[in-house]
């Protein structure tokens, strides 16, 4: 979003192009953009507000609107019904998206290249469409340390690899030494991160931020490689800002924050053990932070061995997690800015490292 005279240029791209809005319609935007369904209802009321004068301009009602079709159910295939899906009780969701489901699932039993060939033919029912909104709201929230290295592994289309980056940038010290670094498997969606990932760092929606801190923003790699491999083997793909940390650059217990979101569910519950041994093996001893989303958590009777998404539980992440020296900070929570599909069935929960002289006593959350 680029500042002209009193207003703003902002790029929608679902519509595909830029409209003006105003300095208080600027605010007003950066909330909505926390509630996709209404998102989406702002970008058909841009459309009909170009049919009705000919020219996508100003939307003098957009508070009011903001807050009055918040009910309004998205528009088959907006960025609003992209995020509302994984809403049946066995999280593979209804018509379209369910079907998407279980063709990947199909599909992942006997594919090679399993997760790359799904990004390819755009068979991604994971996907949100756009940035995480809970997210932010955590970072503010828990305020990890901001000059850091951050690691989003199955980071997929990248959007949440701009929100850290942005936080990051809010920085007052010097965050050149600063990287968020995403990990798939996928060379295809690695090639779609970056292009996200860019477009987001150019568009100035926070108040908080002004052009100035652009230049603050740390790099962003995107790398290929398994995150149960070695760190030297995680590949450069791309570089958005700055310079890359290079392989020598990042080490075992050398990351402040690590976030997963779909990325455990998307693992066969035996590996699990796994998974909770390298997240303590990649995190700080003192200062490191680990987010996990707990989702997609479904009644009992689901079927647990039937994924991806496998379903989940907190106890799943505790048996994980606690033998190798992490414990929950505080307790486990639902976010009131989960998308509306899965409020309900996720939840917010940090950890850290215990001293590595004491393991932690066995949770009873």
């Amino acid at each position: 979003m680029s500042s002209v005279h009193s207003h703003y240029h902002l790029f929608v791209r679902p519509v595909g192009r830029f409209v003006t809005i105003s300095r208080s319609q600027r605010r007003a935007y950066t909330e909505m953009c926390s509630t996709p369904p209404v998102f989406s209802n702002l970008l058909r009321r841009i459309e009909l507000e170009k049919r009705r004068t000919g020219r996508a301009t100003m939307l003098r009602n957009i508070q009011t609107f903001s807050t009055s079709t918040s009910s309004v159910t998205p528009k088959p295939g907006s960025v609003g019904d992209k995020m509302n899906n994984l809403s049946t009780s066995d999280g593979s969701g209804n018509g379209k998206t369910k079907e998407k489901v279980e063709k990947m699932r199909q599909k992942l039993q006997i594919m090679t290249t399993g997760w790359d060939d799904l990004w390819m033919e755009g068979i991604t029912p994971w996907d949100l469409g756009g940035p995480t909104p809970l997210l932010w709201h955590e970072l503010c929230e828990q305020k990890p340390p901001r000059t850091s290295k951050i690691l989003v592994p199955g980071c997929g289309a990248g959007y949440d690899l701009a929100t850290l980056a942005r936080y990051s940038s809010l920085s007052s010290c010097d965050t050149s030494g600063s990287v968020v670094i995403g990990l798939d498997l996928s060379p295809t969606s690695l090639q779609i991160a970056a292009k996200h990932v860019t477009s987001l760092l150019r568009i100035n929606i926070s108040d908080k931020m002004d052009p100035s801190q652009q230049k603050n923003q740390p790099s962003v790699e995107l790398r290929q490689g398994d995150f149960f491999s070695s760190v030297l083997k995680w590949e450069l793909n791309n570089l958005v800002n700055g310079t890359s940390s290079g392989k020598k650059g990042i080490s075992p217990s050398d990351f402040d924050l690590i976030l997963d979101y779909t990325f455990f569910c998307a693992l066969p519950p035996t590996q699990r053990a796994e998974w909770g041994k390298r997240m303590s093996e990649l995190l700080q001893s003192e200062t490191g932070r680990l987010l996990t989303i707990v989702f997609p958590i479904l009644p009992e009777e689901a079927e647990r061995n039937k994924g991806p998404p496998y379903p989940v539980t907190i106890k799943d992440y505790q048996l994980a997690l606690e033998p190798h020296g992490m414990k929950v900070i505080g307790t486990p929570r639902a976010s009131p800015h989960s998308v509306p599909s899965r409020q309900g069935k996720e939840l917010v929960c940090w950890w850290k490292k215990c001293d590595e002289s004491t393991n932690p006593p066995p949770s009873r959350l």
